[in-house]
């Protein structure tokens, strides 16, 4: 005897959140306040930054110091925008262990993973504006504690984000 089929309403009542789906969220949320990051290249910016302030500082005459400061500012600032790359662009090609990793610490602000699905998740996000900035937070500690990452986003009011799920 073949055993019974599971019903589609029994089917669908085991709900849970898998990792791809908390990667999505975590991406949707980092284009949501344009989340950027930049790694080891922002060292090297620095540096092309710091040229012209020594340049000025050798020269001694305070213009030639200030024209230093301000020259290396603006080159310093090229320099790091041409090295960040989008948040979001970067999760999707994390591997599987840092995936795994996220999950966990997305669990952890959302205790009740196990009992929701994708849906759920994005609505529970997008409706409470306290884990929305806590996933904000975290993304932004991941990148720049973990990762080592210079890291830039921009916040926007809350009425201002997507309603999309």
């Amino acid at each position: 005897m073949k055993p019974a089929k599971e019903s589609t309403t029994q089917r669908h009542s085991k709900k849970c959140v898998s990792v791809e789906d908390v990667i999505n969220l975590l991406c949707d949320i980092a284009g949501e306040t344009e989340m950027k990051a930049a790694f080891k290249e922002y060292i090297r910016a620095l540096g092309a930054g710091a040229i012209p302030v020594l340049i000025g500082a050798l020269i001694g005459n305070p213009i030639a110091v200030f024209g230093g400061f301000l020259t290396g500012g603006a080159l310093w600032n090229y320099e790091l925008q041409r090295h960040f790359k989008p948040v979001a662009q970067l999760l999707k090609a994390l591997p599987d262990v840092q995936q795994q990793n996220l999950f966990n610490k997305v669990h952890a602000i959302i205790k009740d993973l196990e009992g929701m699905d994708a849906y759920q998740l994005r609505k529970l996000v997008r409706g409470r504006e306290d884990l929305y900035e806590k996933l904000v937070q975290m993304l932004k500690r991941y990148f720049s504690e973990e990762r080592n990452a210079r890291v830039e986003c921009r916040t926007r009011p809350s009425g201002q984000r997507s309603s999309r799920s």
